[in-house]
């Protein structure tokens, strides 16, 4: 079997959730009723990719902790490095210091009540003479392309740090498509040995990389 290299994608993100107290006012996610309220509870995600989607930030706010989260609640997304335009400007400044942050691998002291970091690797091969591989109904079927990514969280279990693998079938209409996911500490009991170990080494490629920025962060 021949694999040929064709992209590797790394990715940094940092999440920074806050505690509010005396907020601005904000409105409702577009998609439901036009409702304002004074959010107590405010996330910001950055994430910074080597890929063609270079930069995106979401951002969510909720009136309340645990309570009515999926129908009272405030979002603003962007992609490319923007703000979007309906994003208020105190939801602004705090998202720029959080990509400023993320952009130089920092915390910084007493501007969140916590930050989440995360690290992510995805690559892609073409395979040539591949070993069969089946897809969710059993059928199998020669791969002549594997994508694997890997995400790893510094601060949480192994049983966080997920994977998700895709391998296709020549052809366009009647490609067929094997899907594993898992954990490092939970594997796909399908997923075939010869790729486990691809994912296995690329694992441990991003968890040395992600430790190696923690310990510079830290050491701050």
């Amino acid at each position: 079997m021949k694999l040929t290299l064709t992209e590797t994608t790394w990715d940094r993100s940092l999440e920074r959730r806050w505690d509010l107290s005396d907020a601005e006012p904000v409105l409702t996610h577009p998609l439901y009723p036009t409702v304002e309220f004074i959010p107590v509870d405010l996330r910001v995600w950055w994430q910074v990719s080597s890929g063609r989607w270079p930069s995106s930030c979401r951002s969510h706010a909720w009136p309340a902790k645990d309570k009515d989260r999926d129908h009272t609640f405030a979002s603003w997304d962007s992609s490319g490095g923007g703000y979007p335009a309906a994003m208020p400007e105190w939801v602004r400044e705090l998202a720029k210091e959080v990509r400023a942050d993320l952009d130089t691998n920092r915390t910084t002291p007493d501007t969140g009540t916590a930050d989440f970091w995360g690290y992510g690797l995805d690559r892609r091969w073409i395979l040539e003479e591949a070993a069969p591989v089946a897809d969710r109904q059993g059928r199998a079927f020669v791969p002549v392309d594997l994508d694997i990514s890997w995400n790893y969280y510094p601060d949480r279990p192994e049983r966080d740090h997920r994977y998700s693998i895709y391998a296709h079938s020549a052809g366009r209409s009647d490609r067929s498509t094997a899907q594993w996911g898992g954990t490092r500490a939970w594997h796909d009991t399908y997923l075939p040995g010869w790729i486990r170990d691809l994912a296995d080494a690329q694992y441990e490629e991003l968890a040395a990389t992600a430790k190696a920025s923690t310990e510079v962060r830290n050491a701050a």
